[in-house]
């Protein structure tokens, strides 16, 4: 498992202005491949979301926004090192800004150990059919 903390910072969050400093952590296990944990260590507890490597990748490194859906991703207009994640959820939205040189390290040490489009899917899809037969 590669793990990285990165200072994050909640610049808006259900549509109020704010500047909240707090910590997060990137996740990313070799058994899920395909997928980055980001975990947002909030007063209320832990925040966990589950954002696929090749969109956290490529948003990382866009110069113009990326993504649809419930993350997307833009450079921060006002700090060129901020990557700005768009968050929407039932529970409402939450722009957070990361650090994107610690984000783009973070995958290049993921990239080290599995290239993007080399990743063994076998663990996963073995887990998935056990999903399904318990079900």
């Amino acid at each position: 498992m590669i793990t990285n903390k990165v200072n994050a910072i909640v610049l808006k969050s259900g549509g109020t202005n704010c500047y909240v400093p707090f910590e997060a952590e990137l996740q990313w296990d070799p058994i899920d491949p395909l997928a980055v944990q980001l975990i947002l260590h909030v007063p209320d507890g832990d925040v966990v979301w589950t954002i696929g490597r090749e969109l956290l990748h490529k948003g990382s490194t866009s110069l113009t926004k990326f993504g649809d859906g419930d993350v997307r991703f833009r450079k921060e207009a006002v700090v060129s090192s901020r990557l700005l994640v768009c968050l929407n959820s039932p529970e409402g939205h939450a722009d957070i800004a990361l650090n994107q040189p610690h984000v783009v390290r973070f995958l290049n040490r993921i990239e080290a150990e599995c290239a993007l489009g080399q990743e063994d899917l076998t663990e996963s899809i073995d887990g998935l059919i056990e999903e399904i037969y318990r079900a």
